[in-house]
């Protein structure tokens, strides 16, 4: 698939207002919008379908966020009642509203706003994701003062107040080893009845700076510079793991870091933006095969694929005992790894 060019035009410029507060913004002509000073941060939110949660995500930056900033919404709906509900919603907010043509993906939309930021960091941020602090300030803080960090996340946790997993060790054929032991787990307890979970690989970190290989992209940030470099996104992938290979690409080609700090943390609502059951895990698992395809040799990807065929159909196959999901969805997800 061949990538566009880092520089390119972007229909549709909507609004580029700066603020005071949210509730009192004051239009500026596009026109003045390069001339003013370059914020310290762009907040880049690609939307679909989820006018109410990206208004809550723009309201959260102008609460939370004390940095001089500004904030880019790319609006990948396909559907007019979506977008005209995204533009009133974003009128009276400090946010400049593109639409970049067509769907190309997460890591496509997230291009498109990098092409117009001028902050001096990039800070990609999902749709469904709220600030709930100032973290945005002090993950700026840490990239300045370390000028071999490349990228850096934060602690994440859901609607029940859950830490989720926000960051790791690259993609390996590890991955679908773990996933059809958790199943096979899942299946000795329900028949036992026992109730000790599965111990994770490594012990969940809890506080502090701490080194890791990638962070998700439901909110990294990372400076404009080292972004350019990279040619941003590979928009090859549609939706998961376009943030671990650009982390990876970073570490091999620049040499950067990649850090989480877990003493600062944002709110991402589990699966906020999906209606479809089941879609999220289709577009993942395809998104890691991608990322083993490209970053891998022939038979390491085609190990990989068995693998994960044979942690699909465990799963399929222990449906009536232990799945969160249905025999035909899990199914629909074997069938999905097929065409890989």
């Amino acid at each position: 698939m061949e990538r566009r060019g880092w520089r390119g035009s972007c229909k549709g410029l909507g609004r580029t207002d700066r603020f005071a507060g949210l509730d009192d913004a004051v239009p500026v002509p596009t026109q003045k919008f390069h001339m003013m000073p370059m914020p310290l941060i762009s907040f880049i939110i690609v939307n679909y379908r989820a006018a109410d949660k990206v208004e809550r995500a723009v309201r959260s930056i102008g609460q939370h966020c004390a940095s001089s900033h500004e904030i880019i919404v790319v609006d990948n709906s396909d559907d007019a009642h979506h977008r005209a509900d995204l533009a009133t919603r974003l009128q009276p907010l400090p946010a400049q509203l593109i639409d970049p043509g067509h769907n190309g993906g997460f890591g496509a939309g997230c291009n498109v706003g990098a092409r117009v930021a001028t902050g001096r960091h990039l800070f990609f941020l999902n749709p469904d994701a709220a600030l709930v602090e100032d973290c945005a300030s002090s993950m700026a803080g840490t990239l300045d003062s370390d000028p071999t960090l490349g990228a850096i996340g934060c602690k994440v946790f859901n609607e029940n107040d859950k830490v989720e997993n926000s960051f790791g060790e690259f993609i390996t054929i590890r991955r679908p080893l773990r996933w059809a032991k958790h199943v096979l787990h899942g299946c000795l307890r329900r028949l036992t009845g026992t109730k000790t979970a599965l111990p994770p690989a490594k012990p969940m970190l809890r506080e502090g700076l701490q080194d890791t290989q990638y962070v998700t992209g439901a909110a990294l940030m990372m400076p404009a510079a080292v972004f350019q470099k990279l040619n941003g996104f590979d928009e090859s992938f549609f939706m998961y793991a376009e943030e671990t290979d650009l982390q990876y690409r970073m570490t091999k080609h620049l040499g950067l870091k990649t850090k989480v700090n877990l003493d600062v943390k944002v709110f991402h609502e589990n699966g906020g933006t999906f209606t479809i059951k089941n879609h999220r895990r289709c577009l993942l698992e395809r998104g890691c095969y991608i990322f083993i395809k490209k970053h891998h040799s022939y038979i390491y990807a085609q190990s990989y694929k068995a693998l994960a065929l044979m942690a699909a159909m465990i799963e399929v196959l222990a449906s009536p005992v232990f799945s969160d999901y249905s025999a035909k969805d899990n199914a629909k997800l074997f069938v999905e790894v097929l065409k890989f």
